[in-house]
């Protein structure tokens, strides 16, 4: 591997440059059984999320689930918020309004 002249000038600096490169490039190679278990070790990771999209892909196949749109899912979101105000109880309409942190006055 040479020097690279764009990092090194020509002033007569190119053999610390050519140190610092091959410094640089000694600190990133490993050893066989190093890179050999790396490999493996990122195959094992690329497999097993591999194997996940097929199992998310074959649930949301088999399930029928189908991908809506934002705006949809807000509305039915307001609509499941509105029927569940509507059917709770007066202690369980007190309880969410303690959680909000909404004081409420007698008039």
């Amino acid at each position: 591997m040479g020097i690279n002249p764009t990092l090194c000038p020509a002033s007569g600096a190119s053999l610390l440059c050519g140190r610092a490169e091959i410094s640089k490039i000694s600190e990133q190679l490993y050893t066989l059984e190093e890179a050999k278990r790396r490999r493996a070790e990122h195959q094992a990771a690329i497999a097993l999320a591999e194997g996940e999209i097929r199992r998310l892909e074959n649930m949301l196949q088999s399930d029928g689930h189908k991908v809506a749109p934002l705006d949809a899912i807000r509305i039915e979101i307001r609509s499941i918020r509105d029927m569940n105000l509507d059917n709770a109880t007066h202690e369980e309409k007190v309880d969410v309004i303690a959680r909000l942190g909404i004081k409420v006055y007698p008039s």
